[in-house]
């Protein structure tokens, strides 16, 4: 599904799904119009955003798309998933990675996600492969 929020793209058939929750009336928001669902995914690029869903009754009677940031998603994610699925996305790097933090201009910011994004990759991995191919020895 393709959503579009601001002008930016949200797509969940490129995206990794996190999880889902939903509030128990049911998965059939056609037939129950106070179904409620909403779906974390994450972009290759780091970005989070919910996708939300529901019947007639709700605020979301056609798909929603509500971009968060990572401790939005990270909130979001211990109060409405199983711990395995909060766990396996918030609580340990992916094997062999660390996690770290830094301050970047807020344009460089921009462009590392505009480079990364072209090349499919997410900003970490991007920035891996930029600095492997800075680290080369010359021919």
């Amino acid at each position: 599904m393709l959503l579009y929020h601001n002008n930016h793209r949200y797509n969940t058939e490129t995206a990794r799904k996190v999880g889902t929750w939903d509030n128990g009336c049911g998965t059939d928001c056609v037939t129950n119009y106070d179904y409620v669902s909403k779906t974390l995914y994450c972009k290759r690029t780091g970005e989070y955003f919910l996708v939300c869903d529901g019947g007639a009754r709700t605020p979301y009677f056609s798909p929603h798309v509500e971009p968060i940031g990572y401790r939005a998603a990270r909130v979001w994610a211990h109060e409405h998933l199983e711990h395995d699925a909060f766990a396996s996305e918030f609580d340990a790097p992916p094997a062999g990675r660390v996690v770290t933090s830094l301050s970047l201009d807020p344009s460089t910011l921009a462009r590392l996600r505009q480079l990364a994004l072209a090349d499919g990759l997410p900003m970490g991995r991007y920035l891996d492969k930029l600095i492997a191919s800075l680290c080369q020895p010359p021919e």
